[in-house]
């Protein structure tokens, strides 16, 4: 009903259920028709920009879907275009998304440069799993590998120090025990007091 009355969001709403199945059977397909009906209605960038993101999503994953019945394979040239467009709009998914296939050569020639940069502007609006591609591309710095091994360090030093204390009373407390007192077998006997 709200699609009927002009309501573009609604539409965008729409496709996004048809994408991920919520409330309908998952269609990749339909969702992308939804998503075009969406982006040529409204006039509002932000709104666009996502239902690009969308559309790239589903050119990405074909039919694969848990639920889908058809067999539409997945067509990675036209996800780059998508993102491609929506990345231009500043959507960071889309960005992020995009350095992937440039990355991997999907639909894109391979291009480590590129994935690198478009990695560095999602990192800049915030997306996280593009900061992490980045740290894997360009490895973690010295500060980075400390955070993460100096706690762990730490702890094993705090356990060694652990045992080694107790070693040391376990020793000290031997001594004095009632079997370290006891004669050995090779020792000779003392004669009887008399």
């Amino acid at each position: 009903e709200a699609v009927k009355l002009g309501e573009t969001d609604a539409a965008q709403t729409v496709a996004m259920c048809h994408e991920y199945g919520n409330g309908t059977a998952a269609d990749h397909q339909l969702a992308m028709q939804w998503y075009l009906f969406c982006i040529q209605g409204t006039e509002e960038t932000n709104i666009k920009a996502q239902c690009m993101d969308g559309l790239g999503r589903c050119a990405y994953k074909g039919s694969n879907h848990d639920y889908v019945q058809d067999k539409v394979p997945e067509d990675f040239s036209q996800a780059a275009y998508w993102w491609g467009r929506a990345a231009e709009l500043g959507v960071k998914d889309a960005m992020n998304r995009l350095a992937k296939l440039h990355y991997r050569g999907r639909g894109v020639p391979k291009d480590v440069v590129k994935a690198k940069e478009l990695w560095g502007r999602a990192a800049a609006k915030g997306c996280e799993e593009a900061k992490e591609s980045l740290r894997d591309l360009e490895g973690y710095s010295v500060v980075d590998k400390l955070k993460v091994w100096l706690p762990t360090l730490l702890v094993a030093l705090l356990l060694l120090t652990i045992v080694a204390y107790f070693a040391i009373q376990y020793h000290e407390m031997s001594k004095d025990s009632w079997f370290a007192k006891m004669p050995s077998e090779d020792a000779p006997d003392e004669p009887p007091s008399s």
